[in-house]
């Protein structure tokens, strides 16, 4: 038996509905199992690092930098006049990173105002590429034109003022010392000499100089003579002059030269 297009069409309104309605009792089941806690739909994850992802994070760690640089100043402290001006980065001695190397030119610093006399500190400051930074203090002194002179003008003054004053007191002892009386000594009195008959001056006739060695002279092997020319050379050397040739040995026994002596 064929339905007919209206009977066809309530039938699928029917199971539609039919499914709607199913639908909502699975949800409002669903809403009951929830609301009473019976039904539980979370998850809990555990997460457990492996050794070569623990490596890998140390290797990391390792590679930032947490090392500060290093700042060095040539001086903790100095001593100025008023009005003086100060050449800052002279005082810098050292500035170096152990990863950025030389900081000497990223080096930077707090001013003051040397008008004024009184105590006044200079902060330093530098920073690496990482941001670590180093930090170092220079204490200076600005002291008055007229009152406040440097230490070594003032021991000056004072070793001269001691000077003049050893000088005033040698002068007041020299003073006081009593000058003794000239003493009048009659002068000898002259006793007249006789004339002496002059004697007849005899030439002298002068004694025969001998004449002067040129010294002693030793010919080495060394310098190229060899016993051929050796004996040769040290007789031409003392011709005319008292001497002799005598030959020379080591403590072996090995002739080494010869030595022209004088007597």
């Amino acid at each position: 038996m064929e339905l007919t297009e209206k009977e066809k069409e309530l039938l699928n309104l029917y199971r539609l509905h039919k499914k709607k309605k199913r639908k909502r009792l699975l949800l409002g089941f669903f809403l009951i199992l929830v609301l009473s806690g019976s039904l539980y739909t979370g998850y809990k994850y555990i997460y457990e690092p492996s050794k070569k992802s623990v490596a890998k994070m140390e290797e990391q760690n390792e590679k930032i930098d947490h090392t500060a640089p290093v700042l060095e100043l040539s001086r903790e402290s100095i001593e100025i006049k008023e009005g003086e001006t100060i050449d800052y980065m002279a005082y810098v001695s050292h500035a170096e990173d152990d990863r950025d190397g030389n900081l000497h030119n990223k080096v930077k610093y707090s001013t003051i105002d040397t008008s004024k006399s009184g105590e006044y500190s200079i902060t330093y400051m530098v920073t690496d590429k990482a941001g670590n930074k180093a930090t170092a203090l220079l204490q200076v002194t600005v002291g008055n034109k007229d009152s406040d002179k440097p230490k070594e003008e003032t021991e000056k003054e004072e070793k001269k003022e001691t000077s003049i004053e050893e000088k005033k007191e040698e002068l007041a002892e020299v003073q006081q010392t009593p000058t003794e009386e000239p003493v009048y000594v009659e002068p000898p009195q002259s006793v007249p000499t006789v004339p002496s008959t002059p004697q007849p001056v005899v030439p002298s006739t002068p004694a025969p100089v001998a004449p002067q060695n040129p010294g002693n002279k030793q010919f080495l092997f060394s310098e190229g003579y060899n016993m051929e020319n050796v004996s040769g050379a040290c007789m031409a050397y003392i011709a005319g002059y008292t001497g002799g040739c005598y030959p020379l040995q080591d403590a072996n026994g090995i002739y080494y030269g010869m030595e022209a002596r004088f007597e």
